[in-house]
């Protein structure tokens, strides 16, 4: 079972010594070959029913926080699990427009980051697993897929680590061939990768995925992870808009660090609530300061 990773993206997992570690091999036994669409239509059944069972295992007086303990003792969660066993055999050829491709895929990152933290114990934040996002997945259809895979090589049509030259899978190989023709901003809002400035958990239909990333996209930005002081001419923003920079369309430098940032200001505009702030983004962004807070990697709530 391999990845099909580029140049650039080998020397990376090189570099970092990284082996892969399958989740859904333990989790049960595998079925005969089946649709990725009714695939994709049974895990999202299922992880909204985890989903709602989240809402019921807080560990903190505030209701915020989750006590993966207890997830992994649920009916919901075993449920679940087996049917990852089911992704060794999924025909993903049956995945063919973006539409398709977006909701089952987003499903199975936010599903996989939840199994992870549960499978490999991990207690604060999952920084205490090196390597977490790139040696952590799910062998599906036959093929190997961590969660950074499912971000930059599928979700983000191909684009690989913004800090990283090139794509991260080689041109017309089989995990390429998965991946979104086209890259929608929006989805940065959609996955939730167990920190506490992640996105909320959710899980996503085809039908009406544009809504719903229309929807995540609204409520992320319209929380405390945009900041705008109109008067000061100020924008605290989410680490996430630099990390992806590139997809908000603003220049690569950024995510390194240096650069303009108000083309970013300018995409994410459309979505905010407030009039003024709004108005102050679409036709004055060059003026805006912009600064990125920085990521809570703990363990996060629903």
């Amino acid at each position: 079972m391999k990845t099909s990773y580029t140049l650039p993206q080998r020397i990376y997992h090189a570099a970092r010594r990284l082996s892969p570690v399958v989740l859904n091999h333990e989790a049960g036994y595998p079925t005969p070959p089946m649709d990725g669409l009714d695939l994709g239509e049974m895990l999202k059944r299922q992880a909204n029913t985890l989903k709602t069972s989240l809402k019921g295992v807080a560990s903190s007086a505030d209701s915020h926080h989750i006590d993966y303990r207890l997830v992994a003792q649920g009916d919901a969660y075993a449920a679940a699990r087996e049917l990852t066993a089911s992704l060794c055999n999924a025909d993903l050829t049956s995945l063919r427009s973006d539409v398709e491709k977006l909701a089952f895929w987003i499903n199975i990152y936010n599903f996989l980051v939840v199994d992870a933290v549960i499978q490999l114990g991990i207690k604060q934040s999952v920084t205490e697993f090196r390597g977490f996002f790139d040696r952590v997945g799910y062998d599906i259809g036959g093929c190997f897929f961590s969660a950074h895979d499912i971000e930059q090589g599928i979700l983000r049509a191909n684009a690989g680590y913004p800090a990283v030259p090139g794509p991260q899978f080689a041109k017309n190989s089989p995990h390429a061939e998965c991946a979104v023709s086209r890259l929608d901003w929006r989805v940065h809002f959609a996955l939730n990768c167990a920190g506490e400035s992640c996105p909320p958990i959710a899980y996503f239909g085809a039908k009406s995925i544009d809504s719903q990333l229309e929807l995540a996209a609204k409520s992320f930005l319209n929380s405390s992870a945009v900041v705008v002081d109109v008067e000061a001419r100020t924008a605290t923003l989410s680490k996430i808009m630099q990390w992806y920079a590139p997809d908000f369309g603003a220049s690569p430098l950024v995510t390194l660090g240096f650069g303009d940032a108000s083309p970013i200001l300018w995409t994410i505009a459309e979505c905010i609530a407030d009039d003024e702030v709004r108005v102050l983004l679409e036709n004055d962004a060059e003026s805006v300061a912009v600064r990125f807070s920085d990521y809570d990697w703990r363990l996060n709530g629903v």
